[in-house]
């Protein structure tokens, strides 16, 4: 907001089109005219066209209406105790233009706050125009608190803080809107899987033990004997040569 050169009273009426489900209507200055016997002599008859859904608008709405989230960074200038109103503020460059903008069901209020001669302010919309916009929606508004019509396929659901997923175990959760065409399809407490057990290998059979008979026995291996050539000469060698 503030960033292009849009006039209080178009960009009042451009959000005037959140407040009425997205249908924006041409404004006007004079609504009826009577005479001096109090007859009617002519009343404004206001044109709508369509600018966005009615789902769209209430989004919007529904986000700018959040009082607890715009405190964190606005404190309470923009907030109407036990009242419903959505509100945006703007500042420009060097804060030269603040602007606060913001509508119930019934009606849109804009401020702008600036200097006749551009030089910058000292604070930005939320300090300078929000105050203003207070005093002016709470006279306006009285004791009446109308509500934002939620459309048929706008939907509440548990989510996550910090991710907007799906909370299906109820614990740490806030109500979020969703289009029911648009809900999340991740949930944040999502199981953890469990690792593929691998397939069992088939027993093999062992290799056949070759077993040396030799020393399974007890008994000295006596290694067979070998030729021995005898000398030539005697009756001794003659009985070897015979035992072989």
């Amino acid at each position: 907001m503030g960033s292009s050169e849009v006039s209080l009273k178009e960009m009042t009426n451009a959000y005037a089109a959140f407040a009425d489900a997205g249908k924006v209507r041409q404004n006007t200055t004079i609504h009826e005219i009577k005479d001096k016997f109090n007859k009617q002599i002519y009343i404004h008859q206001s044109q709508s066209s369509r600018a966005l859904s009615e789902e769209g608008a209430y989004l919007i709405s529904n986000i700018l209406a959040d009082q607890s989230a715009r405190s964190f960074m606005f404190g309470s200038s923009l907030n109407i105790a036990s009242k419903t109103v959505a509100v945006k503020t703007g500042t420009t460059d060097d804060s030269r233009d603040a602007w606060a903008i913001g509508y119930t069901p019934d009606i849109a209020i804009g401020v702008w706050v600036g200097n006749n001669d551009n030089q910058p302010m000292i604070s930005g919309g939320a300090d300078m125009a929000g105050p203003i916009w207070r005093s002016l929606m709470t006279s306006a508004i009285g004791s009446a608190n109308p509500m934002f019509a939620k459309p048929l396929n706008v939907v509440e659901r548990y989510a996550c803080y910090g991710g907007g997923l799906a909370n299906t175990s109820g614990t740490n959760t806030y109500t979020e809107i969703f289009l029911s065409s648009a809900l999340p399809t991740e949930s944040c407490y999502a199981a953890t899987p469990q690792p593929t057990p691998e397939p069992e290998s088939a027993p093999v059979e062992p290799d056949p033990e070759v077993v040396d008979d030799r020393q399974e026995s007890d008994e000295e291996v006596v290694p067979d004997p070998q030729p021995v050539e005898p000398p030539v000469t005697g009756t001794q060698s003659l009985r070897m040569m015979m035992v072989q």
